[in-house]
């Protein structure tokens, strides 16, 4: 998983097809949320930038669990 938001990082850019493969839903269906889910994962990744908005998504690191 950490390897999946390296590559969004890096690249700004969702993989669709991966993201797609691990949650079940259709690429389609996850296009619809492209930006939600791109602010998500900045958030998560950087949670000291935004201590507050991380904390009331209740995020954490435990990604590979």
């Amino acid at each position: 998983m950490d390897q999946l938001v390296a590559k969004i990082l890096e690249q700004g850019r969702l993989p669709m097809e991966q993201i797609s493969q691990l949650t079940g839903e259709t690429s389609r269906a996850l296009g619809k949320r492209r930006r939600f889910l791109i602010a998500l994962v900045l958030v998560a990744a950087r949670e000291q930038d935004f201590p507050f908005i991380s904390s009331y998504l209740q995020l954490g690191r435990d990604w590979d669990a």
